[in-house]
Formats: C-alpha cells, sequence, structure tokens
C-alpha cells in the first residue's frame, strides 16, 4: 500500500519521489521505470511513514515489497532511511512565516504562520500553525482542531469533517 512518504529505492543508491506523488505506480511511471517481475534487480519501493509529524527521524522505514533483493542489505537500508529522512525535513516547517509556498510538499506546525499557497499541497497542519490565501492548484488536508486558517484555506481542506477556526488577523502576513 502506498502512503506518504513514498519513494523509489535504486539498487546504486539513489532514491527517486516527486512531492505530488504518493503511489509507487505513479513514481514509476513518472520516472520512466517498468513494474515487471525482474524489477527488484533495479529498484526496490520504500515509504517513510509519519509517526511524530513534525519529526522525520521518528517515521517508520519500510520496505515495500514481498520479497527483499540480496542487495537490500541493512547497510543500503540504513543509507536509504538516511536519504529519505533528510528530504523529509526539508518538508516540514515549524516556526516563522512564509510568505509564499509554491509547489512542493509541506508538514505545517507549531507557530508556523503561511501567508500564500499558490501550487503543491500541504498534507498536514497541526498545533497553533496559520495558513492562509490558499489558491490555483494548492491544496490542504489533515487539519488540526487547534490550526486557523482563513476562508480560502479552508475551502482548500480535502477532509470536511475537521473544526478549524478562522484566521484572527492578517498582520503578520502584511506587515513583513
Amino acid at each position: 500500500m502506498c502512503n506518504f512518504f513514498s519513494a523509489i529505492g535504486l539498487r546504486d543508491g539513489g532514491i527517486l519521489w516527486h512531492p505530488m506523488l504518493d503511489s509507487h505506480s505513479d513514481l514509476l511511471v513518472y520516472h520512466g521505470l517498468d513494474d515487471t517481475a525482474d524489477h527488484q534487480n533495479k529498484f526496490v519501493k520504500l515509504e517513510l511513514i509519519p509517526y511524530d509529524w513534525m519529526d522525520p527521524e521518528t517515521w517508520d522505514f519500510k520496505i515495500d515489497e514481498q520479497t527483499k533483493p540480496v542487495w537490500c542489505t541493512d547497510e543500503w537500508s540504513a543509507s536509504a532511511r538516511a536519504s529519505m529522512v533528510a528530504i523529509a525535513k526539508q518538508f516540514v516547517i515549524r516556526d516563522g512565516t512564509r510568505k509564499l509556498l509554491v509547489d512542493g510538499v509541506w508538514i505545517v506546525g507549531g507557530k508556523a504562520d503561511v501567508c500564500d499557497v499558490r501550487a503543491g499541497r500541504i498534507i498536514r497542519v497541526q498545533d497553533s500553525a496559520t495558513v492562509r490565501d490558499v489558491r490555483g492548484s494548492a491544496t490542504v488536508s489533515d487539519v488540526g482542531p487547534n490550526v486557523m486558517l482563513d476562508e480560502s484555506a479552508k475551502l482548500a481542506v480535502k477532509r470536511s469533517k475537521l473544526a478549524v477556526k478562522p484566521a484572527e488577523s492578517e498582520k503578520s502576513c502584511e506587515s513583513q
């Protein structure tokens, strides 16, 4: 099963991923790889599954194959995990004001304030983070109960059953 954060691990140690894709099948098509019976000679499907969303070091690493190829040693796995954790750390916004996010995948928490999201996706918002002005092809999902969203961000939220509070002020975005 494909989860966020999915990737393809190459035999040579490379990691293939895309910020808008969680499906291994989609990743294979995007990167021009064939998912044939002998694909394990070249690559394996990987997942780094969030535990503490704000700390990728805590995420569970998984080789998403029924059998592990011989070249997929403990050393190779540790290196692949370290590479995926390093990539995932770039997704996390903990504090401060980000005036503009354009494309990418983001996890927003702590006291972070995101003013404008034009594309990409925010896959989780938690703690007392604020997200404002979501437009274009941007999406927001998995919003915690104490998060402040403005009206455009509320429209972008995929999970309709969550209780969210409106943003209290636009001053932090306007003054920066």
